[in-house]
């Protein structure tokens, strides 16, 4: 499964794969990089149908937020993570993602 894109004005979603993985690396920057020039107030990461994320995923989205931070100059969060399995949500926790982003269940 690749990742489903779903934007308005504002708003981009990023519906993510069964497994997110060091694979998916490409196709992840290339989606978030197609909105560079768009005023986002929000980015948000679904992993709804995402069964499975490795270190290499952890590391993919701290490389989002320093996009975010470097290269589009927002400076306050605007990346949201919602659903994702008990085992997905356990990780989060793990890393502290609720003190980086929004963390939703």
């Amino acid at each position: 499964m690749s990742i489903l894109i779903q934007s308005s004005e504002d708003t981009v979603t990023f519906q993510l794969p069964t497994t997110f993985n060091c694979n998916c690396q490409a196709e992840f920057r290339q989606a978030y990089e197609k909105f560079a020039h768009q005023n986002l107030k929000s980015m948000v990461l679904s992993f709804r149908h995402t069964e499975y994320i490795d270190s290499a995923s952890i590391g993919m989205i701290l490389v989002l937020r320093e996009f975010i931070r470097d290269k589009l100059n927002i400076k306050e969060n605007i990346i949201e993570i919602e659903g994702g399995s008990d085992y997905i949500q356990q990780i989060f926790k793990m890393v502290k993602f609720e003190d980086l982003f929004y963390v939703r269940s």
